[in-house]
């Protein structure tokens, strides 16, 4: 498994915010799983959980099943383009809870409806979803070193960049994902939990 610096210090702060709410909790879908570190730190401290991997890159996908396969209740990674409609039997299955870390920066602003639009369809009535990573409050980056890092993502791709955390809440309330927690997180990243509206 290629460990990534930053995964390995956003582990546990993830994992203090989401072992909690998940008492209970049997089946949870990752999407855009990365390398798959945060998912086998997951499955050691949570072994009555079921993690469901998701990748876009069908070799991405591959490199999951090679690196997670020690880990019982890690279920085999599936592609999930969320652009495109999943097909696969898992995203027919409700989940307790979707989770998705440091994605919507570095793909198109549509992703984030997309990732909304997937969590209410394949969320249990009483589940959450989770978000992690650096945002904007108010339009307004929270530290020198994000708007240094937009600026980089920008110049990368035009299609990149750190997200309105409003806007974030908008889209989720859109598909009835109205409850809202915001996290603060080290690094000036957020932990943002959100659930179906009452």
């Amino acid at each position: 498994m290629r460990i990534v610096a930053a995964s390995e210090r956003n582990k546990d702060p993830i994992l203090q915010v989401l072992a909690p709410r998940l008492a209970g909790a049997r089946r949870v879908l990752e999407v855009a799983s990365g390398t798959g570190q945060h998912l086998a730190y997951f499955a050691q401290a949570l072994p009555e959980v079921t993690f469901y991997p998701t990748e876009v890159d069908q070799s991405l996908v591959e490199q999951l099943n090679l690196d997670l396969a020690q880990w019982p209740n890690i279920a085999k990674a599936d592609r999930l383009d969320l652009l495109q409609a999943p097909q696969h039997q898992h995203f027919m299955q409700p989940f307790d809870a979707v989770i998705v870390a440091n994605l919507f920066h570095i793909s198109p602003a549509l992703t984030m409806a997309a990732f909304m639009q997937l969590t209410q369809r394949v969320l249990k009535t009483q589940g959450f979803a989770h978000v992690y990573g650096p945002f904007k409050r108010n339009g307004e980056h929270t530290s020198g070193g994000n708007a240094v890092f937009d600026a980089q993502l920008m110049q990368r791709d035009p299609d990149w960049g750190i997200r309105d955390l409003e806007t974030l809440l908008q889209r989720a309330a859109e598909v009835g994902l109205g409850r809202t927690e915001v996290i603060a997180q080290p690094a000036n990243n957020l932990s943002v939990i959100l659930r179906l509206s009452d």
